[in-house]
């Protein structure tokens, strides 16, 4: 595994690390760490976003990526990682949820990639956007927002 990349130091305050693995465990399972960066001093490694969803898919068994809402990649979209979305809400139902099925804003999702990470009750969504501005409105109205009445936290977006 790289090493941790440079926007990832201890002094940076808007870093947040999440750890994730996805894949069959029967067959293949790529495991990493994903750092996402936000704010005024968010700044990106250079990537390939291609590249990055063949490795969330299991094609190298790990890898690690940094993205940030405010920095431009090559392709002038975005990614936007939903952090803590409960186990008991099935995909398509968060993917409903932030949008991703209405008549005005499919168009805005690239594509969507479910991944794991270190607590069995939650998992990670990576939704690739087409542009930053969507993908800074998604963050600006869903961060925060409750999935449902009933149960205590709400959806967090990075």
């Amino acid at each position: 595994m790289s090493s941790p990349p440079p926007c990832a130091s201890p002094v940076d305050k808007d870093i947040e690390r999440f750890e994730y693995w996805a894949g069959n465990p029967d067959v293949e399972i790529a495991h990493g760490h994903i750092y996402v960066t936000s704010g005024p001093t968010a700044r990106s490694v250079p990537f390939d976003l291609g590249d990055v969803l063949e490795d969330m898919a299991g094609a190298q068994p790990s890898f690690e990526a940094s993205f940030s809402l405010n920095a431009p990649s090559s392709a002038s979209s975005c990614v936007v990682l939903a952090g803590a979305v409960p186990c008991c809400m099935p995909v398509p139902e968060f993917l409903e949820f932030v949008g991703a099925f209405g008549d005005e804003t499919h168009r805005l999702f690239r594509h969507c990639r479910v991944l794991y990470g270190r607590s069995p009750e939650e998992y990670l969504v990576a939704m690739w956007l087409v542009a930053p501005e969507a993908a800074a409105q998604l963050v600006e109205r869903f961060d925060g927002r409750p999935y449902n009445s009933i149960e205590p936290g709400g959806c967090r977006m990075h």
